[in-house]
């Protein structure tokens, strides 16, 4: 399946997701284009998470239309087109086997499996390789996953994704956890995916705004399961959309190419807290 391709990446069509009581999309419609960087930005419980299992094939919709790479779920097959979609979020991390060696971890990216189930060809296992080190995570070889602290987790995440060369690469809130010096790291790493001329449509799920780097073309708000905005990286990190969109009284700073912000604290006027 070619990364160049007149379709979107994406397309959702009238999305809604319920778990009884609650319904946690609605009605969502949703498009991204080829090479077009995304940021889809939303509160705690704006249903953030669960799109991204959708669209990666990990949850099924109530109602509405996925299509993927112009192939629309449910009249293809699933595993194949998983195979073109890359997904790096803390919440598979614990699928991984404990004792795994990463360059066998990274190779089973080549099958979209968690586990590791066969052995591997050498070919496979020289691409596992290269993909660590095109991260500086070559030295992680050798070691049990479990070993490595988080931010070393998700650079074998971002090398296993890598390595099947998707087209379309969904980053789950991937700095949740690290500390400060790894959320720069690897956030610096995603700049320098995203200037390759080889990266796939990247697709980065967040709620701090500092993570929504220069490279990201578009931001979409989400906002109690609906698509609330959508606009440029400027256009929508500003007071009056992300006070709407997070519900709270807050201001907005530029410095350099990095964004930040202040959130009124508790109601007191002039009182600021930074998020």
């Amino acid at each position: 399946m070619s990364r160049l391709t007149s379709h979107p990446i994406l397309d959702l069509e009238n999305i809604t997701f319920i778990r009884e009581p609650r319904t946690i999309l609605d009605n969502v419609t949703w498009q991204i284009q080829p090479g077009m960087h995304t940021a889809l930005l939303g509160g705690n419980g704006s249903g953030k998470t669960t799109l991204i299992r959708i669209l990666t094939g990990y949850e099924w919709p109530t109602d509405g239309e996925v299509t993927v790479l112009g192939k629309r779920f449910g009249s293809c097959c699933l595993p194949d087109v998983r195979r073109h979609i890359g997904l790096v979020s803390s919440a598979i991390a614990p699928r991984f086997p404990a004792q795994a060696d990463p360059l066998d971890i990274v190779a089973a990216g080549v099958d979209a499996a968690l586990g590791i189930f066969r052995d591997f060809t050498r070919s496979e296992l020289a691409r596992a390789r290269a993909a660590l080190e095109a991260l500086n995570a070559g030295h992680l070889i050798g070691r049990e996953y479990s070993t490595l602290s988080q931010g070393e987790q998700q650079r074998v995440q971002i090398a296993r994704a890598l390595i099947a060369r998707p087209a379309l690469l969904a980053l789950d809130e991937p700095c949740g956890g690290l500390d400060p010096a790894a959320r720069a790291h690897f956030l610096d790493d995603l700049a320098q995916l995203a200037r390759s001329e080889s990266a796939p449509t990247l697709l980065l799920v967040t709620h701090h705004i500092d993570e929504i780097g220069p490279w990201i073309k578009r931001v979409t708000a989400l906002k109690n399961g609906q698509i609330f905005q959508e606009g440029s990286r400027d256009e929508m990190l500003c007071d009056s959309v992300l006070g709407k969109v997070f519900g709270c009284k807050c201001r907005v700073q530029k410095e350099g190419s990095v964004y930040s912000m202040r959130v009124n604290s508790a109601g007191i006027s002039n009182s600021f807290v930074e998020y």
